[in-house]
């Protein structure tokens, strides 16, 4: 990558016929970004098999327009990095996760390393919304596509999650949706190909969610607990940059393990930073109507006429006409 950054600079100072449009500072400035952007460590990351098979390390920065009024577009620099053992262990000292992280600062990324466009090539760009990744403890997403609407209504959350993988779509996580609706509510919101989201289209957006009146309206989320060594633990599905899911299973830690109609607090519960987006068990009261985890169920999202729940002991098998799922994807398009 080092050799090739002058040609990466060049690239993203080309307009559409071709020319280049930065003056030489310009391109000095944008030059130091691109070198500080692979020095940074700040990455996202997923192992499969660690010490059998490899280790992924992905960083992604945002050049955006906003920042480098120069450019012609917006582009994201995305590379990867790979980690695989190699030979047999030798000595007596086992290496640990730490000693391939210290390893990591001074690897440079190769084949791997990727220059993808900010531009949008997603069929109906304004039905999909950027959701920016987001790190919380040792759980990690990158930048994704959410659709603005619900789709496959009248379908159980085995089915939903068959659909959608299929699509090589997936369901938001609990964690994700929390941080959908809070990008929501800052009003901050792009569309797939960078165009803002209007504001009264944010809200209705929103109010769609959210809003306690007639019809009701829910969602499925990722979310389903099961009984392991006599403890509740969550299985979701984490993703890696190529979009393969792995279902994780974790227990439960400082959850509120109590029913409370009502209620929790809306806005601490969006407040919350732990990682899988749960209630924590020290949540203020509020409207927020909340059924604690049980073995065997899933989550869904609530709005209607009379309130708004937060269900963690829902049944899989169940359907309805309003009931659907929000689609989501990696947010990665390759020029």
């Amino acid at each position: 990558m080092i050799s090739n950054i002058d040609a990466v600079v060049t690239f993203m100072l080309l307009d559409e016929s071709g020319r280049q449009v930065a003056s030489e500072k310009q391109e000095k400035i944008l030059e130091k970004e691109l070198l500080l952007s692979l020095a940074k460590t700040d990455v996202n990351s997923t192992y499969k098999g660690f010490f059998r098979k490899r280790m992924e390390f992905w960083h992604e920065t945002l050049f955006h327009q906003k920042n480098f009024a120069f450019l012609t577009r917006n582009y994201r620099l995305t590379y990867q990095i790979i980690v695989r053992p190699i030979g047999k262990v030798t000595g007596a000292k086992s290496f640990s996760l730490s000693d391939y992280w210290s390893k990591f600062k001074s690897l440079i990324p190769k084949k791997e390393q990727k220059l993808l466009s900010e531009k949008s090539e997603i069929e109906k760009p304004k039905e999909w919304i950027k959701l920016p990744g987001n790190t919380y403890e040792d759980y990690s997403y990158l930048d994704l596509l959410v659709s603005i609407s619900r789709y496959n209504f009248n379908k159980n959350w085995n089915e939903c999650q068959k659909l959608l993988h299929k699509n090589k779509e997936f369901m938001l996580t609990i964690r994700q949706f929390v941080d959908f609706l809070n990008l929501l509510r800052s009003g901050e919101v792009e569309y797939s190909n960078g165009e803002k989201v209007p504001k009264k289209e944010v809200e209705r957006i929103l109010n769609e969610i959210i809003e306690v009146r007639s019809p009701w309206r829910s969602e499925w989320l990722d979310a389903k607990f099961i009984n392991k060594e006599e403890q509740i633990h969550i299985v979701y599905n984490k993703l890696n940059a190529e979009g393969e899911t792995t279902e994780v299973i974790e227990p439960l830690k400082d959850c509120l393990i109590e029913d409370k109609t009502p209620g929790i607090g809306f806005n601490s519960w969006l407040n919350n930073k732990a990682k899988h987006g749960l209630p924590l068990n020290n949540i203020k009261d509020g409207s927020l109507w909340y059924w604690y985890p049980r073995a065997n169920s899933v989550v869904w999202f609530r709005a209607g006429s009379g309130r708004v729940v937060l269900l963690c002991f829902g049944n899989p098998g169940d359907s309805g006409s309003r009931l659907g799922v929000r689609r989501a994807k990696i947010f990665r398009v390759d020029l």
